[in-house]
């Protein structure tokens, strides 16, 4: 059952959506202190982009009950 305070329900997000924003979040803050060998490149130039993404993953996955 979601908690409900200030008018909206926060729901524990699914495992899944959890794991995918941590991977995010963890690729993005290990390219700033070693070398990754695939996709290197991309990680390198979206890091924040990546970092925002996972964490707005997991702010969604806690709003929508589905996710």
């Amino acid at each position: 059952m979601a908690f409900r305070r200030g008018g909206f329900a926060l729901n524990a997000p699914k495992v899944i959506t959890f794991a995918i924003s941590i991977v995010l979040v963890v690729v993005a803050l290990v390219s700033t202190q070693m070398h990754l060998p695939v996709g290197a490149s991309f990680v390198v130039q979206h890091r924040l982009g990546l970092v925002v993404a996972g964490y707005v993953l997991l702010a969604l996955g806690c709003l929508l009950p589905g996710l």
